[in-house]
């Protein structure tokens, strides 16, 4: 099954037609750090990876930010 992960404001979630099915939240702590502060996967939607589909997402947003710097 095909997920879209939807950019809220302090967060990445994903939902289909009866509501939320998974959340990552995300603080900023200063200019130089994001910090990922709940991550919640609905029962019936657990084990197929929506976590770690968040978590990347998350990455990529981290990376258009100006907070984020590669060395």
């Amino acid at each position: 099954m095909e997920y879209g992960i939807i950019r809220g404001e302090e967060s990445n979630y994903i939902k289909d037609e009866s509501g939320l099915v998974a959340e990552m939240t995300f603080s900023k702590a200063g200019t130089g750090a994001m910090i990922v502060d709940s991550t919640y996967v609905r029962d019936s939607h657990r084990g197929p990876g929506l976590g770690i589909l968040l978590l990347d997402s998350i990455l990529e947003r981290a990376k258009d930010c100006p907070l984020y710097t590669a060395d």
